[in-house]
């Protein structure tokens, strides 16, 4: 177990933007984390992922959630094998997809003042991540954070930049709402992988950018 798995008690469970997640409390600061949990039963997947949540701790930018620690399980006997990771990150709980949601029955849409900070954090954000080798890839207003004095944070989904993800194909056949590059529909839709994966990732994330 990680440092912070032993500080920390079970505080509860939601099913947020960011998926289910859960929500943990440390229990002499009072602070809290999100910890998202990924669960395998291929070793080989297991290890890859454990390699990539390893590398996440050189990702450290004020306008991307930060990442604290993380913890792995194995399990395996004669009948199964489960491998788990546990991964720690500050605890934020709103969303621009839920802020805009709010303010709009309110009549109280963001001020330009508002949007321009959201650009600059966001950008700043991404284009640090190309300076690491690295994209975000799933661009939208629900993985974009922001805390009561309307600071923005980019909401971890991290991968290697060598080529856009398969599983978008299944995402958009079950009318997932996705924010995609057209270049990027069109080769899902005509189920083209060498298209996909010839997708410049970073322009990509400008491109959604503007559509989020």
């Amino acid at each position: 177990a990680c440092n912070i798995e032993k500080q920390v008690k079970f505080f509860k469970r939601e099913e947020n933007d960011l998926g289910d997640v859960t929500i943990v409390r440390n229990t002499d600061t009072k602070q809290q984390y999100l910890v998202k949990e990924k669960i395998f039963t291929d070793i080989a997947e297991f290890t890859a992922e454990l390699k990539k949540t390893m590398n996440r701790s050189n990702i450290t930018n004020g306008n991307i959630l930060k990442f604290h620690d993380y913890s792995s399980i194995s399990k395996v006997d004669s009948a199964s094998k489960c491998f788990k990771i546990r991964l720690f990150y500050d605890y934020w709980e709103r969303s621009i997809r839920r802020e805009i949601s709010d303010r709009r029955s309110s009549g109280n849409d963001f001020s330009i003042e508002e949007l321009t900070y959201l650009l600059y954090d966001i950008i700043s954000a991404c284009a640090y991540l190309e300076e690491k080798g690295a994209n975000h890839g799933e661009l939208s207003p629900g993985v974009i954070l922001l805390d009561e004095n309307n600071r923005f944070v980019l909401a971890d989904r991290l991968r290697s930049k060598a080529k856009y993800p398969q599983n978008l194909i299944d995402r958009v056949n079950r009318n997932d709402k996705l924010y995609l590059p057209p270049e990027a529909y069109r080769a899902i839709r005509s189920r083209d992988s060498k298209a996909l994966e010839a997708i410049n990732p970073c322009k990509a994330d400008v491109f959604v950018l503007g559509l989020v």
